[in-house]
């Protein structure tokens, strides 16, 4: 009954499918997968005839001679069977002389109510068996073993439950939270303090407040996310496509002083060649009266990455696989600093504003390896990437001023004093530059298609603009914007010059990966 129930299932598969029935013959521990089976190291279920099934004869892999007992789609299907054996071969039959077959897929014996196998066999990189440390989990789900072995004839969908096996997992996303630390961007002096004088370097007790140091040089929370696809069912080759996004961040410093001790803004005067200032605050001097003022500096950045790669595997065995990785690859830094000033000695107040910007976008070409290790649950990955072509860098640089709310009388552009006519503008640079990455990923798999991961990442980007690099700190202040009607001369301090630099970021993703 059985036989006969067994010989009717295969003739409806070979039907529905279009496939010669030579071409759907399986001995019992090859026969598709059932609602009641146990789940096989290679994916597949154990579906034995009956109680007394014989074993399923041992396979070498190493040898192409088919064992006796092995079954393998042959054209003559018209061989005796067994009670609980398929058609097949009394005497070995070298695997070459199989039409359409280039290895046996036969598996090792296996007891349907023993669970899960996890045996060392074909396909599994794990010793331990059901109720171990691998828990219940196949240790082997890169599919091609069941691609290799048990799709008859090389292709895909000849039966459904290989059809099945194969086409599961081709699709992944993987979702991480980005904690990253990333450098920052050099600022040179913005404010400055003396014990007497006018705060210009030089001067007794001078002092810097802000400035000759890094701002943004902080941590970054932010999403990487991945998506792919293996364009083959033996998972040999695929696209995928990454995004990194470091959420923007802001660091701000306020000095407020009302008048109490001196607050300055330092620079080199080009008129007068000699270190001067622009005096925010002072106490009263003899017979003078007191200067109160402020100032307050914003830096803010944002970083991303975005990535679409081919990857197509280069080798693989039990344990590993090795990938090679070509695509295109874009990354873009966002960098601000806005310093506004102001000062009062009444009855009227002086208010600056002096802003710098730039944006720069990586565009080339990118090339990698990934290199992958198994073990049972646990993963490891390092994929190692770099990337070739150009870094577009522009800088824009703006300035205002306003006496008592007034804009001044000068034309425009007004200027603050970091930011004047001679220096205010859109600038633009393109520079051929590299951007390497570097990642090593740890995974553990709770279930067959859900993993933990954590990984770490380094990227390096060899030329970018910051926006305090590109203040000019000697100044010629006869150019300033004026409030009396008289019409400033024109000068060529502060000037721009395109100042580029290198950026890293590293860190920790933190997330899940997901196969369905």
């Amino acid at each position: 009954m059985i036989r006969n129930s067994t010989a009717l299932t295969v003739a409806l598969a070979t039907l529905m499918l279009g496939v010669p029935q030579a071409h759907a013959q399986l001995a019992p521990w090859q026969q598709p997968p059932g609602r009641d089976g146990a789940q096989m190291s290679n994916g597949l279920k154990w579906l034995p005839a009956d109680s007394d099934s014989p074993a399923a004869p041992a396979v070498d892999r190493s040898s192409k001679v088919r064992p006796a007992g092995a079954v393998r789609a042959t054209d003559n299907p018209a061989a005796p069977a067994e009670k609980g054996v398929a058609a097949q071969s009394s005497a070995p039959v070298p695997d070459d002389a199989l039409p359409g077959a280039s290895e046996f897929a036969a598996e090792p014996p296996h007891d349907a109510a023993a669970g899960p196998s996890f045996g060392p066999g074909p396909g599994c990189g794990c010793t331990q068996g059901a109720g171990s440390d691998c828990g219940p989990m196949p240790c082997d789900d890169d599919g091609h073993e069941c691609c290799r072995g048990a799709i008859l004839g090389g292709q895909c969908g000849l039966l459904e439950a290989f059809y099945d096996r194969c086409i599961q997992n081709r699709l992944w996303f993987h979702a991480d939270e980005a904690i990253y630390w990333t450098k920052g961007g050099n600022l040179p002096p913005l404010l400055s303090t003396s014990t007497s004088g006018t705060g210009a370097q030089g001067d007794p007790g001078y002092s810097v407040l802000l400035g000759n140091e890094p701002m943004n040089e902080r941590i970054h929370n932010g999403e990487h996310l991945e998506l792919g696809y293996w364009l083959d069912c033996t998972q040999d080759t695929g696209v995928e496509f990454t995004y990194l996004n470091l959420r923007p961040t802001t660091d701000q410093v306020t000095f407020n002083n009302p008048g109490t001790s001196i607050l300055a803004r330092p620079f080199f005067n080009t008129a007068t060649n000699a270190y001067d200032s622009q005096v925010l605050a002072s106490p009263a001097t003899a017979g003078g009266t007191v200067t109160s003022g402020a100032l307050t500096a914003v830096a803010s950045d944002k970083f991303q990455v975005f990535e679409a790669l081919w990857r197509r595997a280069l080798t693989h065995g039990e344990w590993y696989r090795i990938d090679l990785l070509v695509g295109f690859r874009h990354q873009r830094l966002d960098d601000s600093l806005l310093v506004t000033a102001s000062t009062t000695t009444a009855p009227n107040t002086l208010g600056e504003t002096d802003s710098f910007a730039t944006r720069n976008a990586f565009y080339g070409a990118e090339v990698g390896f990934l290199t992958e290790w198994q073990y049972c649950r646990w993963s490891m990955e390092t994929n190692v990437k770099v990337a070739l072509g150009n870094s577009h860098s522009r800088v824009d640089i703006a300035g205002t001023s306003t006496l008592n709310g007034n804009n001044p009388t000068s034309p425009p552009p007004y200027g603050g004093l970091l930011a004047l006519p001679s220096n205010i503008g859109e600038y633009n640079n393109n520079q051929f530059t590299m951007a390497p990455e570097l990642n090593a990923t740890l995974a553990y798999s709770l279930t067959p298609q859900l993993r933990l991961t954590a990984a770490y990442t380094f990227m390096y980007w060899g030329a970018v603009a910051r926006a305090g690099e590109q203040i000019d700190t000697n100044i010629d202040p006869q150019q300033a914007p004026r409030f009396d009607n008289v019409v400033p001369p024109t000068g060529v301090k502060p000037a721009f010059q395109m100042r580029l630099s290198d950026y890293w970021a590293q860190g920790v993703n933190l997330g899940l990966d997901y196969k369905f």
